[in-house]
Parts: structure tokens; C-alpha cells; sequence
């Protein structure tokens, strides 16, 4: 499986894990419904944005060292500013609960950026491995 599929992966659990944890809140603290519906928003926002920053990872893997640098610094200069709007949007001119969905946010901006580390590290051993062959597999 190459890097892409592995982050999808690494994503659609994340994306499970946030459900599941938001189902079982909503369960057990049903006072919690808006926030909660809020920061499952926040969550959804953020893995759309990751899923746009991963795309210009990936074009800058088969590019020189120096594009591949420059692609994943864009990247997350990119995801800043989607971020930034997502706030500004949802904050000033929703009814959105605002905490809920920051929340939600930056909780899935932690592990969508984790995931992306954890795959570019396997890919990077892997070649090591490989002998700069590429993936065996």
C-alpha cells in the first residue's frame, strides 16, 4: 500500500474513532447535544482540509528534495489559513457553538497532522530499507 492509501487509512480510523467518541458522548451526556453536534463539525472540516494538505504532499514526493520541502511547508500554511477562515466563517456567521467546534478542530488537527508524520516516517524507512528502490510492498 502506498503513502496515500495508508494516510486514507490512517484518516477513515480517525474519522470512526471521532464518531465513536462523539456517539458515546452524545449517549451518556445528551445536555451536550449542541456541543458535541459542533465539534463532529469540527472534525469533518479539519479531515476535509487534511485530505487537501496530504494531496500536495503527495505531488511533492516524486519531485527534488527542495519541492517536496516547499510542498509540505505549503501545505501547512494552506491548512492554517482553511483553518483560520473555518473559524472566522463558522464562528462569525453560524450558530454554530463555537467551542464545541474549535474543539473538535484542533483535536482532529492534532491527529490528522500526526498521521501524516507517522506516514511520511514509514515511507522514508521503508526506502531506507528498500535501498532508495521505492516500496517493496
Amino acid at each position: 500500500m502506498k503513502g496515500a492509501g495508508r494516510y486514507a487509512v490512517h484518516l477513515a480510523m480517525e474519522a470512526a474513532g471521532f464518531s465513536v467518541a462523539l456517539l458515546g458522548l452524545r449517549l451518556f451526556r445528551p445536555q451536550l447535544a449542541g456541543e458535541i453536534g459542533a465539534a463532529g463539525l469540527g472534525v469533518a472540516v479539519m479531515l476535509a482540509i487534511a485530505v487537501l494538505g496530504f494531496s500536495v504532499v503527495a505531488w511533492g514526493r516524486s519531485r527534488s528534495q527542495q519541492a517536496f520541502m516547499v510542498a509540505v511547508f505549503g501545505a501547512m500554511g494552506v491548512k492554517m489559513l482553511f483553518v483560520a477562515l473555518a473559524v472566522v466563517a463558522v464562528v462569525g456567521f453560524t450558530s454554530v457553538p463555537s467551542p464545541g467546534f474549535i474543539a473538535g478542530l484542533f483535536v482532529a488537527w492534532v491527529a490528522t497532522s500526526a498521521s501524516l508524520i507517522a506516514v511520511l516516517e514509514g515511507e522514508r524507512r521503508r526506502e531506507v530499507r528498500g535501498g532508495g528502490q521505492g516500496e517493496q510492498g
